[in-house]
Formats: C-alpha cells, structure tokens, sequence
C-alpha cells in the first residue's frame, strides 16, 4: 500500500480516498495559520508604526510639537509695503479722523504748564489763603460772635471762593495748555468719528482679543512707557532724596516756613528732572505714533493701482482714448492735405506738409507729418490732389521732430520755407499760364 505524504510527520498510512478529506482540512488549516500569522505580523507592524507616530508627536525635541501661531505676532498690515498716498491720507483725516496724536506730549505739556503755574502763582495762593486765615479766626475769636445758620453760609461762601482763586488757575492753566497742544497736533481737527457708537467695536473675539491686547506694539509700547517712567522716576525720586537727606533733616530744627520753603525747593529740583526725562519720551513717543500712522496707512500694490485708475482713469482705457484721438487726428490730417501749398520730403522717411495764407497767418503752418508709411500715404494725397512736393532732407528731419502739426514753424526757418514757396508758387504761377495758353 502506497503511503502518503504525510507520513514522514507521524501520520499513519491511508488509502488514497481515506485521506483526500484529510489533506484538504490540513491544508486549509495551514493556510488558517499562515493567514494569521499575516494579520499577526501586520497588526504588529501597524502597532509598531503607531507608537513610533505616538512617540514622534510626544517627542519635546520635535519642532512640530511645540507650535505657536506666527500670525498672532505678524503686522496687521501684511503685504503693505507701498507708502500711503495723499489721498489716503486726507480721507484718513476728514472721514476716519485718523491723525499723529501723542498722548505724552499732551500730558507732559500739561504737567509743565502746572509746576509753572505753581511756582509762579504760589506768592499769590499763600497770600489769599493767609487772608482767609485771619480772616476766619478773628471772626471766631469775637467775643459776641453768634453761631447762625447765615454765619455758617458765609464762613463756606468765603472758603469756597478762596479755593476757587487758589485752585482754579492751577487747575485751568494745564487744561488749555494740553487743550491748544492737542488742536495743535490735531491741526484743530473736530470729529466725532471716534466717538461714534459701533456694536462692532464692543463685540468679543477671543482671536481678536489676543492679539489687540497681547501682540498689539502700541499697548506693548504702553506698557513699556509705564514701566520705564515708573522706575526713571523712582530713581530720581531716590537720588534727590539721598543728596539732600542732610537738609531733610535739619528741618526737625528750623521754622516751619524755613522747611516750606527748603521741600519746595527739593520738590522743585525733583519735577525738573522729571519733566526733562518726560520731554525725552514725548519725543520718542511721538516718532512713533508717527511711525505706526504710516504703518496702519500703507498701500498694497494692487490698492496703488486701484487708486490711480480712480484719479486718472482705467490705463485701457486711456490707452484707447489715446488711439481713438489718434486716429482722429490722422483723418483730419489727412483731410488737410489737400489744402496744403507744399509737401516737404526726405524723400521716403519723412513727409510734411505745409500751409500758407498771408492774410490769416503769422507764419506758414505745419498741417500734415508723417514718417515711412504715414509719409508715403501723404505724398499719394498730394499727387492726387496736385500738391507740389519737394524735397529738402534737412528740412523734413527738422519740421518733423522739432514742430508739431497745426503749430507754426519757428524763426530759424522762414528764409528757407519762403524761398520754397515762392518757388512753388512760381510753378503754379507756370502752370496755370501753361493751362491758359493752351
């Protein structure tokens, strides 16, 4: 009996019919297992690509991981590269009231026009309320002095009027000094574009939000002004301090007016240097809110383009303006032709023809001119129409770039053109005596 295949791996010999279903269930679960063993090795393999996935997007090396959005940082006017133009400017300032306002040069004007107020006003402030001082207490140390209701409306009449004279200059005078500073920086522009009232303005985007309040250069400009001035001054505050300790505290040992007079001018000394430090930044402050007025005003190329086809006009269209004018003036020109004593010529290049009539004209007239075809057109009228032609080279170069149509011809040129005229005239003097005759 024959054995089958399978005995070499313990099977027990079988007749040929016995083991046909045998062979074809080991066969199928050989190819059972070697299939799983695909969809085992390939389910590692995809397992093995998703943790390398997993670890290249966890890895903290990895540029694209940490990721920050670059247009938070960006110019809000990307792409604005062309200088903003008078007329944009002018809309700017009369339809958006958009114009250079430094807010510090205001504040720091306003801030000087007060210690000067102070400073010159101050003989007159302690004289008033010296006044009121006695004033009030020799009222209240009459001895017949009756508490009323009328007393105590005079007493708060007269101290009201005596902080009034006092506080009033010190208060209007920086008022209309940082008032007539800013008309002046405005260049007395009035508008109430500002102050319009826009849902637009007060509706909340987070987006937007980050981006006007964190990434903004004028509120990080701001902050760096406050900080600054805070820490400038601090200093300055500190130093003056330190070098006049020693006054500071020989005023425990004089007048009190003696110490009024020696803090005032310590304080003095100290607002000085502050308003020369704030001068510094005004300046500074002003070149750029002058810089960024630019910046927010540019221009895209396409923006220039689209404004000077509103000022000028379309370009095609100015160009087939152009050519339709051009034409016209061709078929005038050559309607002119005719009429024309004479045709000067290169003799192929150059044709201009030339018109005279003494009891109209200052000078002959340049009607007709024209180079290569234009020139050959200009001689098939004059021949048509018994123009005389003649040729003078030097003559039609200059006619033709030097006078232009229907213009008179310069001084430099009357010898020659009157000797070709009469010429002209003599032979049409001829012809018609020729025509006569015959």
């Amino acid at each position: 009996m024959k054995t089958c295949g399978f005995a070499q791996i313990g099977v027990m010999p079988l007749d040929r019919a016995a083991s046909a279903p045998m062979v074809v269930s080991l066969l199928r679960w050989r190819e059972g297992v070697s299939c799983s063993r695909k969809k085992h090795s390939q389910f590692a393999i995809e397992e093995r690509r998703g943790k390398q996935r997993t670890a290249a997007y966890y890895d903290p090396f990895r540029d694209d991981v940490f990721r920050y959005d670059l247009s938070l940082f960006a110019a809000d006017d990307e792409g604005r590269t062309e200088q903003p133009s008078d007329r944009k400017r002018r809309r700017a300032r009369e339809e958006e009231g958009r114009v250079v306002n430094s807010i510090e040069i205001n504040q720091t004007l306003s801030l000087g026009a007060g210690v000067a107020a102070i400073v010159l006003l101050l003989p007159y402030c302690i004289t008033q309320v010296r006044e009121y001082t006695v004033k009030t207490l020799s009222g209240i140390g009459k001895a017949d002095a009756v508490i009323t209701t009328q007393n105590y409306q005079s007493l708060f009449m007269d101290m009201g009027m005596v902080t009034f004279k006092v506080l009033g200059p010190l208060l209007i005078v920086p008022l209309i000094i940082g008032l007539l500073s800013n008309l002046a920086q405005t260049r007395f522009l009035f508008t109430s574009k500002n102050i319009k009232f826009d849902l637009k303005r007060i509706a909340f985007s987070w987006s937007n939000f980050k981006q006007r309040v964190f990434f903004s250069k004028q509120n990080i400009m701001n902050l760096a002004k406050i900080a600054f001035k805070i820490v400038v001054i601090t200093v300055f505050t500190v130093m003056t301090i330190t070098s006049h300790y020693r006054e500071l505290i020989a005023t425990l040992k004089i007048s009190p007016a003696q110490s009024a007079l020696l803090l005032g001018q310590i304080s003095l000394d100290l607002m000085i240097k502050v308003l020369v430090f704030l001068a510094v930044i005004s300046v500074i402050d002003y070149i750029f809110q002058q810089r960024q007025y630019i910046d927010s005003l540019k221009m895209t190329k396409a923006e220039v383009k689209e404004e000077m086809k509103e000022l000028e006009g379309d370009p095609a269209v100015k160009g087939r303006i152009r050519e339709m004018m051009h034409k016209l003036a061709f078929r005038n020109m050559y309607k002119s032709i005719p009429e024309a004593d004479v045709i000067i010529t290169n003799p192929t290049h150059f044709a201009c023809a030339l018109k005279y009539e003494a009891a109209a004209m200052q000078a002959p007239q340049l009607v007709a001119k024209g180079a290569d075809a234009v020139a050959l057109r200009i001689r098939q009228i004059a021949e048509e129409n018994g123009v005389s032609i003649i040729e003078n080279r030097e003559l039609a170069r200059h006619l033709y770039y030097n006078v232009e149509i229907n213009e008179y011809i310069p001084e430099q040129l009357y010898n020659v053109v009157s000797l070709i005229l009469a010429k002209v005239y003599r032979m049409r003097d001829e012809r018609a005596s020729v025509r006569m005759a015959g």
